[in-house]
């Protein structure tokens, strides 16, 4: 039963295109990414107003669209 099941999970890596170094770093890249989720949760709109000297509201409206909409990051 586990040489099936192996036999299965090789399958499935050929069919996706991935190679075996591709999968080990989307999940590097996957657990960099929930830990950024952490660490930006105390990146606050006020943090970045603060860091540019200006109203948190401004941050608000850029973030939101209502102003600098024509600006892509």
């Amino acid at each position: 039963m586990n040489k099936h099941k192996i036999e299965l999970t090789r399958n499935r890596h050929n069919t996706s295109g991935l190679t075996l170094d591709d999968v080990r770093l989307i999940k590097l890249l996957l657990g960099e990414k929930d830990e950024l989720k952490e660490q930006l949760k105390k990146l606050s709109n006020q943090k970045i107003a603060e860091k540019f000297n200006v109203n948190r509201r401004t941050i608000d409206r850029i973030q939101s669209g209502e102003t600098y909409s024509d600006i892509i990051a």
